[in-house]
């Protein structure tokens, strides 16, 4: 018994506070927490079934393009439009640069 004592005074652990860690229920996210996890979630699902980039990284690439190289946003419009055209039908990317810019914006992402 004595050597347990020696192990947890060395490691910091002891029976009070590992009874009270254990007696702890974890709480569940309040609603602007479980809303910013929802979006995150969403944004992170695949553009299509078949790829791994998110509809959320293919929004920050947009958006990268159109600050690294003050492109206009008419012609990330039409980046947008052929994206759409090369994708399957059922694909989650953005149509244009305002929902691009609007899917980065609800995450905290600003531009």
């Amino acid at each position: 018994m004595y050597m347990q004592e020696m192990v947890n005074d060395a490691l910091n652990r002891h029976a009070s506070f590992e009874q009270q860690d254990n007696s702890r229920l974890e709480e569940p996210p309040n609603e602007a927490t479980q809303r910013f996890y929802n979006l995150l979630a969403e944004a992170n699902q695949p553009v299509f079934e078949g790829v791994t980039k998110s509809k959320l990284s293919i929004c920050v690439r947009l958006l990268a393009c159109k600050s690294n190289w003050n492109i206009p946003n008419q012609a990330l419009d039409n980046m947008a439009k052929i994206y759409l055209y090369l994708t399957p039908p059922i694909n989650s990317l953005p149509k244009n640069y305002y929902e691009a810019k609007k899917i980065s914006f609800k995450i905290g992402i600003r531009v």
